[in-house]
């Protein structure tokens, strides 16, 4: 069984909340706890914790983040629909952990030294954190298993941008993360992009009567507003649950290139770039490929699958 701390921006792209839910659906995972990163954490901790409770999984700490970049010099983005479906203003402050992100995932892997999976899908801050305070600790984690960055292989089109969310958000972060030399695992847009989630697949989800898919379904056809009146189309990607899959079934990855990167930070229109950096001993495994249809059926399977606990309450 993996020991896995999931850190998410959930609720904006509702990517996040599928791999929450992919993650408490798989038995092979153990969800030691969740941070909830950027923008305003104590929404994106109350519909962390919202999921948890309707999985029956309360016990699973819910920690939340710096609001604020690393630096604090950087906008947020905040479309403004975070939390609404999970009536999150009817949450109490008190069911969230007392205790920082930081010292949670330190924490954990001081107590699990060798064993905790990061999987970050977040714009990285609390784990740069966490890197700087306490980079002895940090060096303990087994793996790190991430979504964020591009690159641009293989694309003729010019349809990829030249920086991803995740690392544009807060580059000074990412550059911290990518310095430490810590073992990671990286899906970029190159791969991620792959993965449509259409308005079919929506409704195989509609056919289940948990709590939990109920919520799903309510953030992805939300999420499905946003995106049209974003970027004009009528389906979502499932960018954060590709890398949470992955640590259930390490065979949906088919080839990957072993690098070490450096990440842009000045640039007017490049801040957040990641280019491969040789200079350095390799420590970032870039996927390049995957299996889509082993992905798809191992998904779809598990969101449709309620987990045990859900189970047993009925």
């Amino acid at each position: 069984m993996h020991k896995v701390i999931l850190d998410t921006d959930i609720g904006t792209d509702v990517d996040d909340l599928l791999a929450l839910t992919f993650l408490l659906n798989s038995p092979e995972i153990e969800l030691l706890g969740v941070t909830a990163a950027y923008g305003n954490t104590l929404v994106r901790g109350k519909l962390a914790y919202r999921t948890l409770s309707l999985a029956g999984r309360e016990d699973i700490p819910v920690t939340l983040g710096d609001s604020q970049t690393l630096l604090h010099n950087r906008n947020i983005f905040w479309p403004g629909h975070e939390g609404k479906n999970a009536k999150v203003e009817e949450i109490p402050d008190t069911v969230l952990s007392k205790q920082s992100a930081v010292d949670f995932i330190l924490g954990t892997i001081r107590k699990h030294p060798g064993e905790i999976i990061l999987c970050t899908v977040a714009p990285l801050t609390n784990i740069a954190q966490a890197i700087i305070r306490d980079p002895e600790t940090m060096s303990k984690v087994k793996h790190i298993v991430m979504m964020g960055g591009v690159f641009g292989f293989e694309d003729v089109t010019l349809s990829l941008p030249v920086s991803e969310h995740n690392f544009r958000c807060d580059p000074e972060a990412t550059r911290v993360v990518f310095n430490s030399d810590l073992p990671i695992t990286l899906f970029p847009l190159d791969v991620t992009l792959k993965t449509p989630f259409m308005r079919e697949d929506l409704e195989q989800l509609r056919t289940s009567q948990t709590p939990l898919l109920s919520l799903v379904v309510q953030e992805i056809e939300t999420w499905l507003e946003v995106i049209k009146k974003l970027a004009g189309r009528d389906y979502c990607h499932l960018h954060d649950p590709l890398a949470a899959a992955s640590i259930v079934d390490p065979g949906i990855v088919t080839h990957k290139v072993e690098t070490s990167l450096k990440i842009e930070c000045q640039g007017e229109l490049t801040s957040g770039l990641s280019m491969a950096d040789h200079s350095r001993q390799a420590n970032v495994q870039v996927v390049t490929g995957i299996d889509l249809s082993r992905f798809y059926e191992l998904f779809m399977g598990r969101m449709k699958q309620p987990s045990t606990l859900q189970t047993a309450m009925k």
